[in-house]
């Protein structure tokens, strides 16, 4: 009866030495449930055992086993009135002097049973009560083991001594978004490499998860960083240590891991905003340094226009207004330092975010045909208002798209959807365009100031548009692939309840035509129309 492994099979095993001992037709072996005194058949041998139960299945009602129950010893009755049967033999299991259970045999055999059968009948049911009860208890130890590791708010995974893994607890399933089922049994090499473990760090887990194994040193390591299949990083700290049994046997090794993404994003996102705040004091200093000399140089230049004699100017003249025109674009990439540095608080008020995105792409159509990009706005009829300053956002929107446009050199189309949000409310804006894509190590780069990959341009568009879009209280997020496009989203809270739609239906347009396609006349709904 040791070698099983449940409770189950050790009850099955009883019964099975038991009819090796002594015959039946039927057996049975009951145990008392919690309340000690409601019987429940286990094991069974024979058909029609729930027959041998007492009357209410109750450990005080009539029949031999609630007899046998009673007296603590085994009864012994011939009962031609039960059935077919003319022999039965109850004897108790007990823990020490309470019953936890009886074993009932019976037999179509009158006066089988007999004093030796009992006494023989009466070891075997002392051998299974005590394994019962260190099994029962085994159980219920498993069952508060499993709750605590179930409502642990660390994730908990052992391996064993193959290297196999052997268990998995709910808190490592939801860190690691693999489940039980798909983690238990697989070799831990082959669970890194599932977890997309960097190779050089993968290697140095599986080289310290040996040693701890083999000479038993608790092994930590700090911010381990793995790829979640749906794209975003997860950072956990662990340690790994052996474990071993009562006797000192080893059995495997434990690691204990919790989750710190939230706090390497929070860190992260100070040292971002400590950078950002360095750089916006060196962009103000320098918008400053170069204000006064370009405001000179562009007032000389145009007082060089005017007090120069007219055949010199004539001759002269376009390099006077190289000058102003590069003065000019000197003075906007410094207005540009100054906004980034020191952003106007934004005024919050109501924003048809629909008609704002209107307006905007109307104001833009010359310079997007000009690039020879298309644009299709395509609105949600359950736009609702939301709480924004007007100039700021239509200043992200504007930022965006000449960043779309300007990633398609040959053309393109960018679409711009824009529908609600769920839950607390709030819209959401995707910019998607056609053209070349970004590489994923410039995937983080983009939000930096000054980073660029064209030739003309300040780099602060997109992190100008952020740094609006959080004061806001919003996201912007890009996703991208080489040569897959962009798709830029904008999330704006509504921090107000939601209002009548303001769209009467769905706006779904095509604007700015490309030059080789026919139509450059674009009419904006209803809703959105200005006078």
């Amino acid at each position: 009866m040791r070698a099983a492994t449940t409770l189950t099979e050790a009850l099955d095993s009883t019964l099975d030495i038991v009819a090796k001992l002594v015959w039946s037709d039927r057996s049975a072996l009951l145990t008392l449930d919690g309340d000690g005194n409601t019987l429940t058949v286990r094991a069974a041998r024979g058909e029609g055992a729930e027959a041998l139960l007492p009357d209410g299945r109750r450990a005080d009602g009539g029949g031999i086993a609630a007899q046998a129950l009673r007296a603590r010893q085994a009864v012994i009755a011939s009962d031609d009135a039960h059935g077919d049967a003319r022999c039965q033999m109850a004897v108790p299991l007990l823990r020490g002097d309470e019953p936890i259970g009886v074993l009932v045999l019976e037999s179509r055999t009158p006066e089988v049973y007999t004093t030796e059968s009992a006494m023989t009948l009466h070891l075997v049911a002392s051998q299974a009560a005590t394994i019962y009860q260190e099994m029962s208890s085994f159980r219920a130890l498993s069952r508060y083991t499993d709750n605590i590791l179930r409502s642990i708010a660390a994730g908990v995974v052992t391996v064993g001594n193959g290297g196999a893994v052997a268990s998995w607890n709910v808190r490592a399933a939801e860190i690691l978004r693999i489940t039980a089922e798909d983690a238990v049994g697989l070799h831990y090499g082959a669970l890194m490499e599932r977890l997309r473990v960097d190779a050089p760090v993968r290697q140095e887990m599986l080289r310290m998860l040996e040693l701890t194994a083999q000479t038993g040193k608790v092994f930590t390591y700090q911010k381990l960083c793995y790829h979640a299949p749906e794209g975003d990083d997860v950072y956990v700290n662990l340690s790994a240590s052996q474990l071993k049994s009562e006797s000192g046997e080893y059995l495997g090794v434990v690691i204990v891991f919790e989750d710190v993404t939230e706090e390497v994003r929070r860190k992260e996102e100070l040292e971002r905003v400590r950078k950002l705040a360095e750089t916006g004091q060196l962009a103000a200093n320098i918008a400053h340094e170069l204000h006064n000399p370009l405001s000179s140089i562009k007032g000389a230049a145009q007082l060089l226009r005017r007090e120069l004699p007219g055949d010199y100017v004539a001759e002269h003249g376009e390099f006077l207004d190289i000058i102003v025109e590069e003065v000019n674009g000197l003075t906007r990439m410094t207005s540009e330092f100054l906004e980034f540095s020191r952003p106007s608080p934004p005024e919050m008020r109501p924003l048809d975010l629909g008609l704002a995105l209107t307006r905007q792409v109307q104001l833009m159509t010359p310079y997007l045909h000009g690039q020879d990009v298309a644009v299709r706005l395509d609105l949600d009829p359950g736009l609702t208002e939301i709480c924004a300053d007007k100039a700021q956002v239509e200043q992200v929107v504007k930022n965006i798209v000449i960043n779309g446009a300007q990633a398609m050199p040959r053309g393109g189309t960018l679409t711009i959807t824009a529908r609600p949000l769920d839950g607390p409310g709030g819209v959401e804006v995707a910019f998607t365009d056609t053209g070349i894509g970004i590489a994923p190590e410039k995937l983080e780069k983009i939000w930096t100031p000054f980073f660029t990959t064209k030739t003309k341009g300040t780099g602060l568009g997109l992190a100008i548009a952020r740094k609006i879009v959080e004061t806001h209280g919003g996201r912007l997020e890009v996703r991208s692939a080489p040569g897959e496009g962009a798709t830029f989203t904008l999330r704006l809270p509504a921090e107000r309840p939601p209002v009548v739609p303001v769209v009467p239906a769905r706006a779904d347009v095509i604007i700015a035509q490309r030059s080789d396609q026919a139509g450059e006349v674009y009419e904006a709904p209803a809703a959105y129309r200005t006078e």
